[in-house]
């Protein structure tokens, strides 16, 4: 398991095949330290869409990433 930030994890390094997150909700879970968007579009463009692009980027073949997300954040995941 890693234990911080994950915007700042560098997953090219690692070897894994299955990722479980529940990642903050732009404005309805907040974490310590994190960063102030000023809305949904910015959160989603600096933030969730990076993350999750390196995270698909890196699996290895066949791997499963299991989202805890919100239905507006599936929605603008899936768009």
């Amino acid at each position: 398991m890693i234990w911080e930030d994950s915007s700042q994890v560098d997953f090219s390094l690692l070897k894994y095949d299955f990722v479980f997150t529940s990642p903050p909700y732009y404005n309805l879970e907040r974490y310590n330290h994190m960063t102030d968007y000023t809305s949904r579009e910015e959160f989603n463009q600096r933030f969730w869409f990076p993350l999750l692009k390196k995270l698909v980027k890196n699996i290895a073949i066949g791997g499963i990433i299991a989202l805890n997300i919100p239905q507006q954040m599936y929605n603008d995941t899936v768009t």
